[in-house]
């Protein structure tokens, strides 16, 4: 019973072994099926277009009659005929053979009377199209697994029996074939891609048996293995999609798409063929000298296996997460490995939207009645009565009771998917271009789009598909993301369908099909772990081939390959853990799409509790992550600083030079002394681990800093208790309680308001107050929501009490922050720094390369001549370049610090060092968004004071603490002097926008003029009423908030009234108009200034803002920037203009009003997108995105200012926008210290590498060790170059200079390295002379070395830090050169008085003459420098020839293509439109 189904099972798997090795060498390819849920999937032939539907046809109708068949369906896309069957139907396996008999009438080849007596009729070649569900796959992946573990004991049980190996001639043509891109290439196209794999893994696995290479076939079945687990997750995904699938698998045919250009290789793949064509090159010239065995290993060792490994391990990982743990099918995982190479985004509107409906827009209706009309229409949307569309006033359910609404008008439309913002915040960290069409589906997320495609004859598949081409014809590589986009699917690179399970059927094209956006969130994120992946695979397959190529030479300890062998096992992991980390990475944060403020109080709180049903206590909650014990909070902050340690440490591993410096030390253990490489890594661990300690001090005063800024919220806990809360620890559901002069922790819903006005400038830009009230305000924007307050702004009087209904990235302020683009890093110092390096870099690394060459012509042995090239190398490396960064950008930051500037991101000094243009926010920024009353316009009859004294009478009293003045009556108030002693009083409320006093028998009224004027006798003559409102508009074109003033003297009927029903009866009449008052805002005392200190230093000007057009332009003509009307661009004018448009706008235009958040990003972004360095100043939750988005952000602390905080590089603590001018001079000042320190380093190590060329010229080999090189640099590089960093220097630049002067830092390094070379060459020049003794030679030449340019740092700098350092340095040399242990530590020998002359003579000597005469050093270093450029420009140009034979060679290989050409059906251009 239990015997026969196992060894029915292991016969199964033993065929589909043997059918699945016979197809992949070469036989016959089985037909796919698939069994299971009553069902059968079995692969067609594709027959002549022609026949498709004659062929469907015979099929459905043979089949369909078949008993025991319920359906029959036929998927062209997937060539595979989907049955139906009964219980006791026939097998998959007989209807298998009913689909081959059809096939033979439809897909033979020659026709019956064409065959010959001796052929037979033989099928046409089956199309190669598997689904997960085949098993293929898996079948074909573990018999590959399994030949690698059997080639694996081969070759153990050979090197046991010691027998002779295969020549490395086999495995290395085998590894070339299967590295090579283009080679590879030629054997998938005549195989396909399957086979190819399949072969070339079997290959390699035979020659690695055979030549006894166990630790590459181990490497090799760790990766088969990855590869399996993807497999079996693919199959698992398909068994859960598989019934939803069939429910509607019928899909015609689509005409096959060829790309327009092939797929443009990545820099991983041009990195590996270039790494093959040098290894290909290597093993030529090796084969005339070292023979075909040390010729093999050159082409073995140059393979980047390494990379290979890590972008699989990363591909197999990802697309096993995405199967198993997001519920997705990944139809092709050829497409997840072009992940690396993505670098457009095409988004369908249509899957921007969600499944909810709601109530858009109502019109025909106002008031009170709007609100309650709009609630019912939400319940009938709520209850199914409504659905997407227009409806009138008779589509609303009779149980409401409205009155006949004849011109109602109910707008309904679906809501935003939650993760539509997500997916384009990912996007932007991703760097993508983002592309949409042109549609109002994509709604208010159009404008995040860069460009928006025009769509003909509403066919949204023909636009996309239409651009996808457009764009790969420009060597792009396009991903998109949509819901049945067949022919756009079919064209992409990276087809992502959205198609919840059982909807509809899917598009049968894409790549991946997903259950929602979030998945597509978490594939586009992906895209940087897929480039991080590739980049750490180059790294380590060039670490490896450089330092197997090392051991290629006579005499070096390790032999052979396993370097490169060691490279690619490592490369399995960051490969895997990336691919992990991506795949389990948490969700992001979805957006809610509840219109809170279109909700009353009970039912938002109802709501609340339906959505977070599992609210709990958050200060109990708090309390609990508290360790209970001091031996716990021991324990958690150890925990915490060994974590803060590591990642430090990991972050500065980072650097460009890190791996770099890692494989010399690798290289200096391997041909020179173990103890060479261990210094070496101390240096580049040592370098890091200071750099870390900088960094981890910054930060935590920083966070001391900040936290002592973070702002508590008080959490009501009871009645009338509450508790102070951090708001890290706030959660939807929690009430909290706001009072005046506090800043709003979270967005919230009002429950309660008692006279509370807030200042939203921060998030709306208005520089006005808002009234809030616990009515809600249905259809209202944003910034008429009287019944929410929003994270961020400042309650200004009253006291307000509201339940959270958003937290941390999903507020107004985290989503408008969530979609600025990834800020770019081209103009921070070291991305500078990197450009300089790569420019000098290969001239001092051509150095070790001159000193092999000359120790080969003198008669060196070939590991002599390397070791002596390879020490020279390492002295080229500026190891403490990153240090000296690092350090510069931090004393920076401390120097600012002192001046009220809290540099949050250090590496921003430099950038604000090269601004040349800020970007203002105008509310909170240039102004206090302090309203004062600015302008008294009286009536004939009537002056200031008394207009100042009743608007004083008409203003409420401020009855407790927690209730103080408005904003506005506050402003009234502070002109007036003094508030009057009042009987009583009316406050202004919600629908009552005038507020009134009386003292004894005068009542003075103030509030809005319409409303005023409507009560006064002067607003009873139409003409002179006209009359005053033009004198009130013209008032407010000047950015004034204008108030009426009017009084009346009341008779003792109308005072008994008064005392009997208050003031309010006695407003509405009869009132004598007294004047009017502007308000506005002030300007910061030091804005102007600022303003000047910028046009001085030739630094752009613009004031982007959220205020009126008015307000806007008064404020900025008060500073400085008179702006006429027409060149003030509004929001509205913005997006009506086009790319091209707004690219010469923002070079001329100064002011910019009515800008939404992202609107800002747009304008700092067009300003960066024109080549100029950009800061952005802001204070507010609507600068936020801005200030992210620019070069440099800047905020100034402010009540309210937390996001903008967040989001600044640098933060303005003292709100003085003046200091900004302190912080642009510390980074000019930074620039120049940093150039210095530079030149220093480079001019240094440029000396260091011609002083070996000198010696080895002289004497053969390299007058310096490894050892004494890392000594030079770590008491010339790791403290005088740090001290100049940090110090002043000489010769400062103008500050209209910015960056680093390449012609300047050039001139430096040219006079320093010549000095150096001269210093140290005369000084080991006379030891050699006077004493044959290479050691003591060595000695002198190092203190010559050493002395040479500590004195050159001397004519740099004077600084009291420099000149201590430098003394304080050449002691340490002496104490070490001096001790004996030490000095033979160091590979030096003490010296004499004679030695130390010769040591520090020439030094001086050229110290004198670089302060004298730094011309004549500069020409003989342009002298050499020609000398060495006309001889690499000849080296360069045979070398291109080399190259150009190579390629044509190779193009010349049948199947062999360049991978460019640009002439194949390449697409029409299309007409793209501007975003919005």
């Amino acid at each position: 019973m239990v015997i026969g189904p196992i060894v029915s099972g292991l016969r199964r798997a033993v065929a589909g072994g043997v059918a699945a090795a016979a197809e992949l060498v070469g036989g016959d390819r089985p037909r796919r099926r698939w069994a299971g849920n009553g069902r059968g999937w079995i692969e067609l032939r594709m027959p002549d277009e022609d026949r498709l539907s004659e062929y469907a046809t015979v099929l459905e109708d043979t089949i369909g009659s078949t008993t025991g068949v319920a359906r029959t369906q036929v998927n062209w896309p997937l060539s595979r005929l989907i049955v139906d069957i009964d219980e006791n139907g026939p097998t998959v396996d007989d209807l298998a053979l009913m689909v081959e008999a059809i096939e033979r009438a439809f897909t033979e080849r020659p026709e019956p009377d064409e065959l010959s007596e001796f052929e037979t009729r033989s099928p046409a070649r089956l199309p190669v199209i598997d689904i997960p569900g085949d098993g293929a796959e898996v079948v074909n992946r573990m018999s590959l697994l399994g030949a690698k573990a059997l080639s694996l004991g081969v070759t153990t049980f050979l090197q046991v029996t010691r027998m002779p190996r295969l020549p490395r001639a086999f495995a290395a043509a085998t590894t070339f074939a299967e590295a090579q891109p283009d080679v590879r290439r030629v054997f998938e196209r005549a195989l396909g891609r399957g086979r190819a794999d399949a072969l070339l893994a079997l290959g390699t696995a035979i020659t690695q048996s055979l030549g006894h290479t166990p630790s590459v076939i181990a490497a090799d079945m760790c990766l088969r293995s990855l590869r399996l687990i993807e497999a079996l997750s693919a199959v698992e995904a398909w068994n859960e999609h598989e019934p939803h699938l069939a429910l509607s698998a019928e899909c015609e045919a689509y005409p096959q798409t060829r790309r327009p250009r092939p797929v443009p290789d990545t820099a991983s793949e041009n990195y590996a063929r270039a790494a093959t064509a040098a290894g290909l090159a290597g093993a030529i010239a090796l084969t005339v000298s070292g023979g075909a065995a040390l010729a093999s290993e050159a082409v073995i060792v140059a393979a980047p296996r390494a990379l290979n490994y890590a972008r699989e391990s990363f591909a197999t990982t990802f697309c096993a997460g995405l199967n198993r743990y997001h519920h997705t099918l990944v139809m092709r995982p050829d497409a997840i490995r072009r992940l690396d190479g993505v670098d457009v985004l095409i988004v369908e509107p249509a899957v921007l939207i969600g499944e909810t409906l709601r109530v858009a827009e109502i019109s025909g209706v106002d008031g009170e009645l709007r609100t309650k009309v709009w609630q019912c229409a939400q319940n009938d949307v709520n209850d199914g009565l409504l659905g997407a569309g227009v409806h009138t006033g008779c589509s609303l359910s009779p149980a409401h009771q409205l009155p006949e609404l004849r011109d109602l008008e109910v707008v309904v439309a679906r809501n935003a998917d939650p993760y539509a913002k997500p997916l384009m915040a990912a996007a932007r960290a991703a760097d993508l271009k983002l592309i949409s069409v042109d549609k109002a589906d994509a709604g208010h997320l159009r404008g995040t789009f860069d460009e928006l495609l025009p769509v003909e004859d509403d066919d949204v598949d023909l636009a996309i598909y239409g651009a996808v081409r457009q764009l790969q014809a420009d060597g792009r590589i396009v991903a998109v993301v949509g819901r049945d986009l067949r022919l756009a699917f079919a064209a992409a690179d990276l087809a992502l369908a959205v198609w919840p399970a059982g909807r509809a059927a899917p598009a049968w094209t894409a790549d991946v099909l997903m259950p929602d956006l979030k998945v597509a969130c978490r594939i586009v994120g992906a895209i940087p772990a897929a480039k991080s992946a590739a980049r750490r695979g180059v790294e380590l397959a060039a670490a490896g081939t450089l330092l197997g190529s090392l051991t290629l030479l006579p005499g070096v300890r390790a032999a052979g390959v396993r370097p490169s062998i060691a490279a690619a096992a490592i490369a399995l992991i960051p490969g895997y853990a990336i691919g992990r980390g991506v795949s389990r990475r948490p969700d992001p944060a979805a957006a809610s799409d509840t219109e809170w403020h279109a909700l009353d109080a009970d039912q938002a709180q109802e709501h609340i509790r339906a959505l977070w049903s599992n609210l709990a206590d958050t200060v109990a909650a708090a309390a609990a992550q508290v360790p209970k014990t001091r031996m716990q909070a021991l324990a958690a902050g150890f925990a915490d600083i060994g974590k803060d340690v590591v990642e430090a440490m990991w972050h500065e591993m980072q650097d460009p030079l890190t791996p770099i410096l890692a494989t010399g030390a690798m290289a200096s253990a391997l041909v020179g002394s173990p103890m060479d490489g261990v210094l070496v890594g101390i240096v580049l661990v040592g370098s890091a681990a200071i750099a870390a300690a900088q960094r981890l001090s910054s930060d935590r005063q920083l966070n001391k800093m900040l936290s002592a800024q973070a702002p508590l919220a008080r959490v009501i806990t009871g009645r009338d208790q509450f508790e102070m809360v951090g708001t890290e620890h706030l959660s939807p559901g929690t009430i909290i309680e706001v009072r005046a002069g506090e800043v709003v922790p979270a967005d919230a819903r009002v429950l309660s308001a008692v006279a509370v006005e807030v200042d939203e400038s921060s998030l709306t830009g208005e520089s006005l107050p808002v009234t809030k009230n616990p009515a809600p305000t249905p259809g209202r924007p944003l910034a008429e929501r009287a019944c929410m307050i929003y994270e961020g702004a400042t309650v200004l009087s009253g006291v307000c009490r509201a339940v959270i209904v958003a937290v941390g990235d999903a507020t107004a302020a985290g989503r408008a922050m969530a979609l600025a683009p990834r800020r770019r890093d081209e103009v921070g110092l070291h991305a500078q720094l990197a450009a300089v390096t790569a420019k000098v870099l290969p001239w001092t690394l051509t150095g070790g390369v001159g000193v092999i060459a000359t120790a080969l012509l003198r008669g060196s042995g070939i590991k002599e001549a390397v070791t002596s090239g390879v020490y020279c190398a390492v002295a080229a490396v500026p190891e403490g370049l990153p240090l000296v960064a690092t350090l510069a950008q931090r004393e920076a930051a401390r120097r600012l610090t002192e001046r009220s500037v809290l540099v949050r991101a250090p590496r921003s000094v430099e950038t604000l060092g090269r601004v040349e243009v800020v970007c203002f926010d105008k509310t909170g920024t240039l102004s206090e968004n302090r309203l004062v009353v600015t302008n008294v316009s009286a009536q004939p009859g009537f002056d200031e004071d008394v207009i100042l004294e009743r608007a004083a009478l008409a203003t409420p009293v401020a009855v407790t603490e927690h209730a103080p003045l408005q904003a506005t009556d506050a402003a009234v108030v502070n002109r007036a002097g003094s508030q009057p002693k009042r009987d009583c009083e009316l406050p202004f409320r919600a629908g009552r926008a005038y507020a009134a006093g009386l003292a004894g028998d005068t009542l003075a009224v103030k509030g809005g003029p319409e409303i005023v004027l409507s009560a006064c006798v002067e607003g009873q003559d139409d003409d002179l009423r006209a009359e005053l409102l033009a004198h009130v508009h013209e008032m407010a074109t000047c950015g004034l908030r204008v108030i009426a003033v009017a009084d009346k003297t009341l008779t003792d009927p109308e005072l008994e009234i008064a005392a009997d029903k208050g003031l309010e009866p006695l407003c509405r009449n009869g009132l004598r108009l007294l004047g009017f008052l502007g308000i506005t805002d002030t300007p910061r005392p030091d804005a102007r200034e600022l303003l000047l200190g910028l046009a001085k230093r030739d630094i752009g000007v613009r004031v982007i803002t959220g205020d009126h057009p008015a307000t806007a332009r008064a404020i900025a003509r008060e500073i400085g920037l008179d702006v006429p009307q027409d060149c003030i661009i509004t929001g509205a004018r913005w997006e009506r203009l086009s790319i091209a448009e707004r690219a010469e706008v923002v070079k001329t235009n100064v002011i910019y009003v009515r800008m939404s958040p992202e609107q800002k990003v747009q304008i700092v972004q067009q300003i960066s997108n024109s080549g100029v360095v950009t800061a952005m100043v802001g204070d507010g939750a609507n600068d936020a995105a801005a200030i992210r988005a620019a070069a440099v952000g800047v905020g100034v602390s402010s009540h309210g200012s937390d996001p903008a905080r967040g989001a600044a590089d640098v933060v303005l603590t003292e709100g003085r926008v003046g200091s900004l001018l302190e912080a642009i001079e510390e980074g000019h000042r930074l620039w120049q210290q940093a150039q210095a320190a530079v030149g220093m380093l480079l001019g240094g190590n440029a000396g260091e590498v011609a002083f070996n060329m000198y010696g080895t010229m002289v004497r053969g080999t390299a007058p310096l060790t490894a050892r004494q090189i890392l000594l030079v640099n770590i008491l010339t590089d790791a403290f005088p170059t740090t001290a100049v960093a940090v110090s002043a220097v000489r010769n400062m630049r103008p500050p209209s200079e910015r960056g680093i002067n390449m012609d300047d830092l050039m001139q430096t390094v040219a006079i320093r390295g010549a000095a150096t070379t001269l210093g140290a060459s005369a000084s080991w020049s006379l030891a050699t002379f006077t004493r044959a003794a290479p050691q003591r030679a060595s000695t002198v030449g190092l203190v010559g070395l050493v002395t040479t340019q500590l004195g050159q740092t001397l004519l740099d700098s004077r600084d009291p830090l420099v000149v201590s350092t430098v003394v304080g340095t050449f002691v340490a040399m002496g104490a070490l050169i001096t001790t004996p242990g030490l000095s033979q530590l160091v590979g030096c020998v003490p010296l004499g008085p004679l030695g130390w002359i010769e040591g520090v003579a020439p030094a001086v000597a050229l110290t004198v003459l670089t302060a004298t005469k730094p011309d004549l050093l500069l020409r003989m270093a342009s002298m050499i420098g020609k000398r060495v450029s006309k001889y690499g420009n000849e080296a360069d140009s045979v070398l291109t020839n080399m190259v150009g034979s190579l390629t044509t060679w190779a193009q010349e290989i049948p199947g062999m293509d360049s991978g460019n050409d640009v002439k194949r059906d390449r697409a029409p251009k299309l007409e793209l439109t501007p975003a919005g």
